[in-house]
């Protein structure tokens, strides 16, 4: 009806801002930040990092999970936001100054994707490559080479788009093909995914298994791109 709306929280907006201002958005580049709450102290203040990878380029210049910073390439940040927006056309090899509160400046150099990372970047899967071992405990035939999904990231990690492939899949499938390639190995997988971005679809050839029933059924699906 005319005249109704929705208002959508600001702070909501922003989040969901800071979320897609990032470089592996864009690019295979990254930091090494899980976006999370905003963690803003105020206009006259810096934010507060949140939660850092294990050995990411910011973990390893030594920056801490709560660390105030105020400035990024000049860039002064009060928000998680402008934090995005300091960093979004960053690329791998590109080095970033960020300048804390306490006046100490540290130098990092955008670093690429570690192979998990970026397969749960783009598609929002964990998965393991079948191994013998792997095959006879799932009950598969020797010859079959693939990437089963070990986990299924929750949707709500990812944008609204992705409901309708995330719910056909399952734990257990195999995907045995990516954008007309055989993958067999997470390597394999990794370099289809290296130079790929947000948006961008691909076609998966995956192998839908039935335990009870002993059977295999390949389908395709076509994906978009976290």
């Amino acid at each position: 009806a005319q005249g109704i709306g929705f208002a959508i929280p600001l702070s909501r907006i922003e989040l969901f801002l800071s979320y897609w201002l990032r470089p592996s958005h864009f690019a295979n580049a990254y930091f090494g930040f899980r976006p999370g709450a905003d963690l803003s102290l105020g206009p006259n203040s810096g934010i507060c990092l949140p939660e850092l990878l294990d050995d990411s380029p910011l973990d390893a210049a030594g920056l801490k999970s709560g660390d105030e910073v105020i400035s990024v390439n000049g860039r002064r940040v009060s928000r998680l936001m402008d934090l995005g927006r300091a960093i979004w056309s960053v690329t791998v090899g590109d080095k970033v100054e960020f300048v804390l509160a306490s006046g100490k400046k540290v130098s990092v150099s955008a670093g690429a994707m570690p192979l998990p990372l970026l397969v749960r970047t783009r598609l929002g899967l964990s998965l393991q490559r079948l191994t013998p071992a792997l095959r006879q405990a799932m009950g598969l035939p020797d010859d079959l080479e693939g990437l089963a999904i070990s986990e299924i990231i929750p949707q709500e990690m990812f944008s609204m788009q992705q409901n309708l492939w995330r719910d056909i899949l399952k734990r257990g499938d195999i995907i045995v093909e990516f954008a007309g390639q055989k993958v067999g190995t997470l390597e394999a997988l990794g370099e289809l995914l290296a130079d790929s971005h947000s948006g961008q679809s691909a076609r998966m050839i995956v192998i839908s298994i039935n335990h009870q029933r002993r059977t295999y059924q390949p389908f395709a699906l076509d994906v978009i791109l976290n």
